[in-house]
């Protein structure tokens, strides 16, 4: 597919008109800034995976006390007199 001369032409005018715009350092600044996102990602992601675990284990012992309260609960309703 060839492309009419003009077209390219007014393409480049498009793309040199980009590159001029954002002006000097900002493409740095942006490289910073990708950056420090990306090592507050990873931070997030490594207390992510700390709550995850935490979690679990309170589920476990969540599940414990659930079933010591339903021993307790019985054995308390075994103590009361039967009507």
């Amino acid at each position: 597919m060839s492309v009419p001369r003009e077209e390219f032409n007014a393409l480049v005018e498009r793309v040199e008109v980009l590159e001029t715009w954002a002006g000097p350092g900002q493409a740095e600044a942006l490289a910073q800034t990708i950056r420090s996102t990306r090592t507050d990602v990873t931070d997030i992601k490594g207390r992510m995976t700390k709550i995850e675990s935490r979690m679990t284990s309170l589920e476990r012992m969540v599940t414990v006390i659930q079933q010591e309260h339903g021993v307790l609960l019985r054995e308390i309703l075994d103590r009361l007199p039967s009507k």
